[in-house]
């Protein structure tokens, strides 16, 4: 007898995360390393962020409010440090739409555990 198998995408695909419907979902934006020029201007209203450590002093010269983590969700703009901190962006991103148990299959497929702090606006 064959055992069948959920993906994690396929799990995804299903989960539904409690009293949130699509029609109502909001929508938030994910950026890995946002010290390119494009995305100063939404920063220079103070939103929370962070970049690459490379470009922190210039992230926060032109108005962002960084913050010393690995991945920063400020509500509709989530974002990160570095090329492989995009990884853990994405994971952070599963885990807050459709919950840890996905996020944790997830990264078994993967084959990659998030890693690093995920600061959180209150």
């Amino acid at each position: 007898m064959r055992s069948r198998r959920t993906t994690p995408a396929a799990a995804t695909r299903r989960a539904r995360r409690p009293g949130r419907d699509r029609e109502n979902a909001r929508t938030a934006r994910g950026a890995r390393c946002v010290g390119r020029e494009r995305d100063f201007e939404r920063l220079a209203n103070g939103t929370q962020c962070t970049t690459h450590s490379a470009s922190k002093a210039d992230l926060a010269a032109q108005g962002g409010k960084v913050i010393n983590a690995h991945v920063v969700d400020d509500g509709d703009l989530i974002t990160s440090g570095g090329i492989t901190s995009g990884l853990d962006l994405g994971l952070w991103l599963v885990t807050r739409e459709v919950g840890a148990d996905i996020s944790i299959q997830v990264e078994a497929a993967m084959e990659y555990e998030q890693r690093g702090v995920v600061w959180r606006r209150s």
